[in-house]
C-alpha cells in the first residue's frame, strides 16, 4: 500500500456556512478507492464544549450512521492540560479508516451536539492510503461468511 500524508490549517481553507473546504491536493494517479484517516489534531475554540465531533461531507462505504450527518471522522474532547483558550484533543487509540471513492476536495463540519462550531482555529494530518488493485473487494469477502 501507498500512503499520502495532507496537512491542512484552517486559515487556508474556504470557510462556506460553517463548513470548511478541504483540499487534498491534486492526484490523478490516485485509484478510484482510496482509505482516508485522520491521523492528528490540534483545535482551538473560543466556545467552550465539553466534546466535538467532525463531521465530513464525504460518502464512505465502510460506514454509517443514524444521524444522517456525514462519516463522523474524530471525537475530541477537551484538552485540560492547557490552560489557554478551549483546547481539545482526539479521544481514543485509534482513527476510524474510511474507504472512499478519490476525491480532491470534501467538507468538514465541527460539532457541539446539533449545532456548529463558528469560531475555531485547527491543523490537522490526514493518511490517504491507495489500496492495491482488487485488496479492498478481498477483504471485504474475507468478513462474509460462507
Amino acid at each position: 500500500m501507498t500512503s499520502d500524508y495532507v496537512f491542512i490549517n484552517s486559515s487556508d481553507c474556504e470557510v462556506i456556512n460553517e463548513e470548511y473546504k478541504i483540499k487534498l491536493g491534486t492526484n490523478n494517479n490516485r485509484p478510484q478507492t482510496q482509505i482516508i484517516e485522520l491521523i492528528s489534531i490540534a483545535l482551538s475554540s473560543a466556545e467552550e464544549k465539553s466534546f466535538v465531533q467532525i463531521r465530513a461531507n464525504l460518502s464512505a462505504s465502510n460506514y454509517y450512521g443514524n444521524d444522517n450527518y456525514g462519516p463522523c471522522i474524530a471525537i475530541l474532547t477537551k484538552d485540560y492540560s492547557t490552560d489557554t483558550e478551549h483546547n481539545y484533543i482526539i479521544t481514543g487509540t485509534e482513527a476510524p479508516r474510511f474507504v472512499i471513492t478519490n476525491t480532491n476536495q470534501f467538507s468538514l463540519t465541527f460539532y457541539a451536539t446539533l449545532a456548529p462550531i463558528t469560531t475555531i482555529d485547527f491543523v490537522l494530518i490526514f493518511k490517504i492510503t491507495t489500496p492495491p488493485q482488487g485488496a479492498l473487494q478481498a477483504e471485504y469477502r474475507a468478513q462474509i461468511p460462507l
